[in-house]
């Protein structure tokens, strides 16, 4: 196999496995992610309920989600050298480790980028700076909100800051997991309903507390378009270089709901 056909999976899996924001999003779209495309998102539209007629004739909803399309229109590029001679002096290999390297480099921006902007795009409620006392009734609200709303029960999320998981630790309202995947996956127990995780990137958001929905609310396509290994023109050694393209749309706003700090 190519050095792309080897190595473009194993970015691709840790992005979609290692990511948050992988988790809390859907994959319902259709087609090619690829920089510059657009795919079409499918599951927005609803067919409409009506009462059936037996032995007559019953009517269809036209299901053309081709109107909501999701633009691929961010593109990340990272290269990192390897130098031929430090590659032989090392217990690893270092072709491995840098491509490892870049899907965590990846990983980290796209966190950050896509979190802000689903904090950014969800309705907002605004608090006093929440405390032990005071952030569970929140959380309560925010439940009756997207219950409101008609989002499903089944899937919500709570995502909160490093200062908020604090918070709500000291509540004792929340019921912590010991389930080994659950903890893999960076989710640290249930409250109010909600799968609680807990994001460095939306405590880098000014005034946000809390970020909670369902990821029927937001889409997001990933693909790695370039993955390649160049000798360099000068010296030993080669270059890992990859371009990684991705596209976020929030098509369901009302199922996401974030409590901003009044006070900040």
């Amino acid at each position: 196999m190519t050095f792309a056909e080897t190595w473009s999976p194993v970015v691709l899996e840790r992005l979609q496995e290692d990511l948050l924001v992988s988790k809390i999003t859907n994959r319902n779209y259709d087609g090619d992610v690829k920089g510059g495309n657009a795919v079409n998102i499918f599951g927005v539209v609803l067919p409409a309920v009506t009462d059936y007629t037996r032995d007559g004739a019953n009517g269809a909803t036209a299901h053309d989600n081709s109107k909501v399309k999701m633009l691929i229109d961010k593109e990340k590029w990272t290269a990192e050298y390897v130098d031929g001679v430090s590659a032989t002096q090392v217990p690893y290999d270092m072709e491995q480790r840098a491509v490892l390297n870049t899907a965590l480099a990846m990983a980290e921006f796209m966190e950050n980028e896509v979190m802000v902007y689903m904090h950014t795009t969800a309705p907002k409620l605004t608090a006093a700076t929440l405390t032990k006392d005071t952030v569970y009734s929140t959380i309560l609200t925010m439940k009756k909100t997207l219950k409101t709303n008609k989002v499903p029960v089944t899937g919500r999320y709570l995502i909160c800051t490093p200062d908020m998981e604090v918070a709500i630790l000291e509540s004792n309202k929340m019921v912590p997991t010991a389930d080994p995947k659950q903890l893999a996956d960076g989710m640290i127990g249930r409250i109010g309903g909600f799968d609680v995780y807990v994001s460095n990137d939306l405590g880098e958001v000014a005034k946000a507390q809390l970020l909670a929905g369902h990821s029927l609310a937001t889409t997001m396509g990933i693909g790695v378009a370039k993955m390649l290994k160049k000798d360099v023109e000068n010296g030993d050694g080669v270059k890992v270089q990859n371009l990684t393209v991705y596209g976020r749309l929030v098509t369901v706003p009302t199922a996401l709901i974030a409590i901003d700090d009044a006070t900040a």
